[in-house]
């Protein structure tokens, strides 16, 4: 979707951890998150913010003009 409205695309996994190796194994505190997405957010007119953000990202919600939930089976998904 972002690349079909040329926009940036932020994915919040790429805010949810800290760089480590390996990758995946500490966890950035939510405030941060937060913080560095919205500063991504702010660098753009437009963005395109996938993930899940549900239990740490509410602030998150007031930047946005639509919210599309995407369901998919798990044998889908993987």
């Amino acid at each position: 979707m972002a690349k079909r409205l040329g926009l940036p695309h932020i994915d919040v996994d790429d805010f949810y951890w800290l760089p480590t190796d390996p990758p995946f194994s500490t966890k950035r505190s939510p405030q941060d998150r937060v913080r560095l997405i919205a500063q991504r957010q702010k660098e753009a007119e437009g963005w395109v913010l996938t993930g899940s953000f549900i239990g740490w990202g509410d602030a998150l919600i007031e930047s946005v003009d639509l919210i599309v939930f995407l369901w998919t089976p798990t044998a889908v998904r993987l």
